[in-house]
């Protein structure tokens, strides 16, 4: 790897005697008491973190608006200097749509593969380490080194290292790519042009992609509720000076600290997660996304390639990037036209992913 690359955490990830905040007042003045095992293997390779970039609260702002994105730090770091790289936690695809729209990639790897020991938990089935760059081939080799078991988190495969190396000359004629017609009808048809330009291509159909919005609001929210339950203001992090009982310091301390979009999760999380709503929605969307999972056979094709942009709402663009997240699945996603590309292999297939963007980076 390149001497002079540096290499950026975002506010989630762990570093020993260093606040880690998630980009929440929650967790203000929170300071530290270990590395990410993320962190320690870098650090083992060689590799020494040269800081930390600002983000979204728990990654979640804007979730239930519609409004204008603002570009996370995390893309605008590796934008502004294009020798850095950063690792970070993208589930609701904030970080993965800017980095295509701004000329970069982001390296999202199958779940279970790269340790979350260290990493500040937001939707806990769904985060995952991945790393935002400008070279994919600098992003595989930073990812080679995190990637392996670790006992410090109990959701991950027994193999202890991997190999991320496009395996042998890429040939287009050798990668079948599927392309979802629903996914595709409502965006660049150039960009669609492009791509059947030079690939072996099939249309297919996504199951349950109308779904894919609704399941994920469901189980993230739920999982949000769950993983902010611990911030009290008892322990660690913020307390609100306005209190006379412990009922106070609770609401209080939550109310002055949480950002709006965490509250909605949270209120969201808890009702769908109630004795009257458990098996209504989220046992059903629980179901459901075994389903997703199962139905993402790759058995006729490699790749499923995806738009990160759609001619629609925020909420209608989501569809297009919660397959790899409810699925466990890895994605490289990469810019192209006007916009990018969200290609997701089988799991542990980073190789076919390297391969396809091989075919592809000289332009679409």
């Amino acid at each position: 790897m390149d001497s002079k690359i540096k290499v950026y955490v975002d506010e989630s990830i762990m570093e020993k005697g260093k606040e880690a905040c998630a980009g929440s007042a929650i967790l203000k003045g929170f300071i530290s008491p270990f590395d990410a095992t993320a962190v320690t293997r870098l650090r083992t390779a060689g590799i020494s973190i040269s800081g930390q970039v600002p983000m979204d609260e728990f990654g979640i702002e804007n979730f239930f608006s519609d409004e204008t994105e603002e570009v996370p730090g995390a893309v605008k770091a590796v934008s502004d200097d294009r020798s850095v790289c950063v690792l970070c936690n993208d589930v609701f695809g904030q970080i993965r749509r800017q980095a295509a729209l701004n000329g970069l990639y982001y390296i999202r790897p199958t779940y279970g593969t790269v340790s979350r020991y260290g990493l500040i938990p937001a939707v806990s089935s769904m985060d995952q380490v991945g790393v935002l760059c400008a070279d994919p081939e600098t992003g595989r080799q930073l990812l080679t080194r995190i990637a392996g078991h670790d006992e410090g988190d109990g959701a991950m495969f027994p193999d202890t290292d991997y190999n991320y190396k496009a395996d042998g000359k890429p040939n287009a004629n050798k990668i079948r790519l599927a392309l979802p017609d629903h996914a595709w009808a409502a965006t660049d048809s150039g960009l669609l042009a492009g791509i059947k330009n030079r690939f072996e291509t099939r249309s297919i159909e996504l199951k349950y992609y109308e779904l894919y919005q609704q399941i994920l609001y469901v189980l993230s929210c739920a999982e949000i509720c769950n993983n902010t339950n611990r911030y009290d203001g008892i322990k660690f992090g913020y307390r609100t000076k306005n209190y006379t009982g412990i009922t106070d310091l609770y609401v209080n301390t939550r109310g002055e600290a949480l950002g709006l979009d965490t509250k909605l999760a949270v209120i969201m999380g808890a009702f769908v997660l109630s004795q009257d709503n458990y098996e209504r929605y989220y046992e059903k969307a629980m179901k459901l996304r075994r389903l997703i999972r199962d139905s993402a056979a790759f058995d006729d094709y490699d790749v499923i390639a995806l738009p990160v942009r759609c001619n629609g709402t925020r909420y209608e663009e989501l569809a297009c990037l919660a397959l790899p997240v409810l699925a466990g699945l890895p994605s490289l996603t990469v810019p192209a036209g006007n916009s990018g590309i969200q290609l997701i292999a089988a799991s542990k297939r980073e190789d076919v992913l390297f391969s396809a963007w091989e075919v592809i980076k000289d332009g679409i």
